[in-house]
């Protein structure tokens, strides 16, 4: 019984480290959506701002909220620049003016944001760059 106790111990610590280690695993960990990212250039964030949303009781409820998408380039000398901004509400309009499959919603600099319906993720893509992830926070209309 004691060797099953210790046994566990050890795949239980064996766990947590192995947890942590991939968590730590090289992401750049500043708030960008693309973490792990690390090889280009490119970060991109929400925007965030006070909104209110309905609470499981049906009130109006003031709060955090997602208010957008930025796309920032980190230059050869480390400095960071703004490619394009997007509001929630550039998004609903642009999602919810097309019916087609993937949206291009707006850019700058030749990086650009879309969406892709079928999938229901978000991309952005510009020079030798493509990151794709999905809608979780319902950004898109």
């Amino acid at each position: 019984m004691l060797k099953k106790i210790a046994l566990l111990s050890i795949v239980a610590v064996m766990l947590a480290v192995g947890v942590g280690m991939a968590s730590a695993g090289g992401g750049i960990n500043d708030g960008r959506i693309n973490t792990f990212d690390v090889a280009s250039g490119v970060a991109i964030y929400y925007t965030y701002g006070d909104g209110y949303v309905t609470d499981e009781d049906g009130n109006q409820v003031l709060t955090e909220v997602i208010t957008g998408i930025e796309v920032w380039y980190a230059t050869e000398a480390g400095n960071g620049v703004k490619l394009f901004e997007l509001s929630d509400a550039q998004i609903d309009k642009a999602v919810s003016a097309s019916a087609s499959p993937s949206v291009v919603i707006g850019g700058g600099h030749g990086y650009y944001l879309g969406y892709d319906r079928v999938n229901e993720a978000f991309y952005v893509y510009g020079p030798n760059y493509l990151f794709q992830w999905e809608d979780h926070y319902e950004v898109a209309g």
